[in-house]
């Protein structure tokens, strides 16, 4: 519902968008897979020569320790405050840093000097021709802008030449620069990882094999185009399951354009009205993160995930956004049939509620209910009935034949064991409020059976699967299936797409369906829905994708092939997890939303945090949340990251074990800021369990000693003592400093507090009113009790 909505703004788009890709797994790797996979390798690198035009035996020297990227290089990158030099080596003039030029081992001579501006413009020949010449119709036009130096915020002199090759279809950088600049995109590799057709000597050949770069290199060399070659020593990205070298490469993505200003300036807007712990962090880490906004790549190119709701037709090319499983029914492809319920006629064992649940019990139709049934068949002989599908119990089949003859249906009658009656042999012969007592309708039980019996869910499925082949076999036909009570239930519910929750309720307040009675007769609007193996409504991969969805034009809609992120599933938490706005649309357009308090640990002002907001701001809702406390991660005692690689991990629930939860939560809150990284040090968190609890349970013990139940209530008492005062003074400064602090969403400044109370009240309130509570002083036991309490809340 939301792509929905974002469709409608005309914020969904497609574009590339770099991947790590594994090119033997064909997958693309997430942030957390491709972090497990880095691996120390010695790569050939390149300096390879650009002849610059107009220039006479003038070249750019850039470097790249990816030479296969070479044959789709469309522009050089320079760094515009970098100072360049152009230095003669012979009869040929170089451009590189200046700060780069202890890679000449020459003899050389300076003949210019100028700043990284001053070369955007230059154009040069391109290494390769295969790019122009394979390059599709529709980015021709931008061919113009191709083989030209531009400035760029990422080049640095720290190796290379401070010259960077530009790929646009193989690097994260490269292609936001090439999206900004409006160059060609254009693959030279497949999916594979080999050159594609029209790329010469290379055609085919997987790009990672060392001796396609030697081939690079040969092949430059040889045309004097190389300046140099090295072994470079660096830790490249590999599939973590394969050990494949990753390829960073450009793949279709769905897009929505957070970058629109509608949607920026108003996430930004938003974000001033949330309250922020470290307040920080509101116009910092994350309202950087919103003004230099990026369009959100929503789309991922996996088996299982949410699939993304986009059709296309493969006619008109009409791009279609179904916002629930509703409209998939709508635009289904439908068999034209209609399909008329009807239960059997009733029978002696129906009056005596007794259960016959096989094929081989004789029940027989009563004179009452072939009555009944002939009813039924009147009302049926209108409707011009193509075909009768029955239960083979002998009260169906019965039943199948009156309606038949009575309405004239001149087709045969076809049995079918899928519609016969739950089936329950431990029960045969025993009466249905046995049954329903042992196995209630309710979730609990819905799937469950005594072994050799039938569940509820075990009848919906074949009846389920029973419609669904009708409707592959069968057009515009009128057809009745003359079934059992429990099946018809089941069917209509199935057919409603109905949860086992909603099931239960369609029979249990019969809003607009009621349990059949017997020769009853129910249409039975049915039609194609995604679903599983059991008949079952399901809305993943391949179900979704198996159902025929008709496009206005006549043509078909195929369903766009990714899933979505997850990171948009979370973002929609505040809608979905109440099924909005399908339901609860009253509570979620009132006070359930937006959420009052969030918490996730820093690292979430990208992730959770930002897509909350986003999707927020995106439904038209505005914030999320109003106020949420960003956490510093928990490092080990020497502040390192916790690796189970280091084996300096801390396992939480031996932690609390060993000191206590509150301990723990205690240490967290007072340690520092929330915001803050956090060493865990066992001995520091053992002085927290013996500054607050070990003194508060001294205190707690020694009032038990002396204590007087009858002197305990909950009133503020009146005290003489100048020791009762104070620390009832004390106490109320506590909770004034803990309330306003905690409804601001601040935690140390309270839980140091209550440290320091905790101290005095120790310390020096009961060291010096030992001796009066021992005599039995009221007023000191009333302030103790008091002070005790109001500290526990």
């Amino acid at each position: 519902n939301i792509i929905k909505k974002v469709n409608d703004q005309d914020l969904l788009y497609k574009d590339y968008r770099i991947v790590p890709w594994c090119p033997r797994c064909g997958t693309a790797l997430s942030s957390h897979e491709l972090a497990q996979g880095y691996e120390d390798v010695k790569d050939l690198s390149v300096y390879a020569k650009f002849k610059v035009v107009g220039q006479e035996n003038t070249f750019i020297l850039a470097w790249t320790t990816t030479p296969w990227t070479l044959p789709g290089n469309v522009a050089l990158a320079v760094g515009e405050d970098i100072t360049y030099v152009k230095i003669k080596v012979g009869a040929e003039v170089f451009v590189l840093a200046k700060e780069r030029i202890s890679l000449l081992t020459e003899a050389y001579e300076i003949i210019g000097e100028v700043k990284g501006r001053d070369l955007i413009g230059w154009k040069y020949e391109p290494l390769y021709p295969y790019f122009a010449n394979t390059l599709p119709e529709k980015e021709k036009s931008k061919l113009e802008k191709s083989f030209q130096v531009y400035g760029a915020d990422f080049v640095t002199t720290t190796d290379g030449t401070g010259v960077v090759h530009t790929a646009v279809m193989y690097g994260q950088d490269d292609f936001v620069l090439g999206n900004k600049l409006g160059l060609p995109k254009h693959h030279m590799v497949g999916l594979d990882g080999k050159f594609l057709s029209g790329t010469g000597p290379f055609e085919g050949r997987f790009v990672k094999d060392e001796e396609v770069a030697i081939d690079i290199i040969k092949d430059l060399a040889h045309r004097g185009l190389l300046f140099r070659k090295e072994k470079y020593e660096h830790s490249y990205p590999h599939c973590w399951r394969c050990h494949t070298p990753l390829i960073y490469y450009a793949r279709d993505s769905w897009y929505i354009k957070m970058s629109d200003p509608r949607i920026k300036g108003e996430m930004i807007a938003e974000n001033k009205e949330i309250n922020w712990e470290p307040n920080h962090i509101r116009d910092g880490r994350f309202g950087e993160w919103l003004r230099e906004i990026k369009d959100w790549a929503i789309s991922r190119e996996r088996y299982w995930g949410t699939p993304l709701p986009v059709w296309e037709c493969s006619t008109c090319k009409k791009r279609e956004v179904l916002g629930s499983a509703g409209e998939i029914q709508i635009k289904a492809v439908s068999s034209g049939n209609t399909y008329y319920l009807v239960r059997h006629g009733g029978t002696e064992d129906n009056v005596k509620g007794l259960v016959k649940s096989s094929v081989a019990s004789k029940s027989s139709l009563t004179e009452q209910g072939r009555t009944e049934t002939v009813k039924t068949g009147e009302k049926l002989k209108n409707e011009s009935i193509d075909l009768v599908f029955t239960s083979p119990f002998l009260r169906t089949k019965e039943t199948a034949k009156i309606i038949k003859d009575t309405a004239g249906i001149k087709e045969k009658i076809i049995e079918d064991a899928r519609l016969g009656e739950i089936s329950l042999p431990s029960y045969e012969g025993r009466t249905w409020a046995e049954y329903h007592t042992d196995f209630p309708k309710t979730v609990e039980y819905f799937d469950k059976a005594t072994p050799g019996d039938e569940s509820y869910r075990d009848v919906q499925s074949r009846m389920m699967q029973f419609l669904f082949e009708l409707e592959s076999k069968y057009q515009n036909k009128k057809i009745v299936i003359v079934t059992h009570g429990g099946p018809a239930w089941l069917a209509v519910s199935g057919a409603r797409m109905l949860s086992t929750e909603q099931m239960l309720e369609l029979i249990r307040h019969k809003k607009d369906f009621h349990y059949m009675h017997n020769s009853e007769v129910q249409s039975l609007p049915f039609k194609p829905f995604p679903h599983n193996q059991f008949g079952q409504f399901d809305l993943h991969r391949p179900f979704i994708d198996e159902i025929k969805l008709a496009c206005d034009c006549g043509g078909s809609l195929v369903r766009t092939k990714e899933v979505m992120d997850v990171w948009l599933d979370s973002g929609c938490v505040p809608f979905a997890q109440d099924h909005y706005p399908f339901e609860n649309k009253k509570f979620i357009d009132g006070p359930g939303y937006p959420a009052d308090y969030i918490c996730e640990g820093l690292d979430q002002t990208r992730g959770w945090f930002y897509t909350l907001h986003a999707v927020g701001v995106l439904m038209g809702r505005g914030k999320a949340y109003k106020n949420v406390i960003c956490l510093g991660l928990i490092n080990d005692s020497k502040g390192q990251k916790m690796s189970k690689s280091v084996g300096n991990v801390v396992d939480p629930f031996e932690a609390m074990d060993e000191y206590g939860v509150d301990t723990l939560r205690i240490w967290m809150f007072s340690i520092n800021q929330p915001g803050e990284s956090k060493n865990f040090d066992p001995k520091t968190v053992s002085l927290v369990q013996q500054q607050v609890f070990g003194l508060l349970y001294n205190v707690l013990a020694f009032y038990d000693l002396y204590r007087d139940k009858n002197l305990e209530n909950n009133e503020n008492p009146s005290s003489k003592n100048i020791l009762d005062q104070w620390i009832l003074a004390k106490t109320g400064e506590l909770v004034s400093i803990v309330t306003t602090n905690m409804d601001a969403y601040r935690l140390l400044e309270p839980t140091r507090a209550i440290k320091d109370f905790i101290n005095d009240l120790s310390t020096w309130y009961l060291r010096r009113s030992r001796d009066r509570i021992k005599d039995g002083e009221v007023e000191a036991k009333q302030t103790l009790y008091f002070v005790l309490k109001t500290i526990s809340k």
